[in-house]
């Protein structure tokens, strides 16, 4: 197992901006090194518009980053990653996180 990709996990901190609406900004949580599989791609159609999702497998040491969870997102690749599930491995150490990121096209 190869864990040569660097990707940046991101939490969202949400805070009203100057005239009152809310803004969501993205710190850093943890930047770490994944081992990334691509997922097949497809279509998803909502709200009338389709929309292509890419997904991604990053798979990365459970200790690097435990407390990962799905209102996160990943910085890979000049892209931004949604993580829409997280699986652990207990018995190996590794959790992988199932993301994908969508383009309006």
């Amino acid at each position: 197992m190869a864990f040569r990709e660097k990707i940046i996990i991101q939490y969202p901190v949400e805070t009203r901006g100057d005239a009152g609406s809310l803004e969501t900004t993205w710190p850093t949580h943890k930047t770490v090194y994944a081992e990334i599989d691509d997922l097949s791609g497809g279509e998803d159609n909502t709200s009338d518009m389709t929309v292509y999702v890419n997904g991604l497998s990053f798979k990365i040491h459970k200790k690097d980053a435990p407390d990962v969870t799905t209102k996160m997102r990943i910085s890979y690749d000049s892209d931004y990653w949604y993580i829409k599930s997280k699986q652990k491995d207990i018995r190996r150490g590794f959790i992988t996180l199932i993301a994908d990121t969508y383009d309006d096209e």
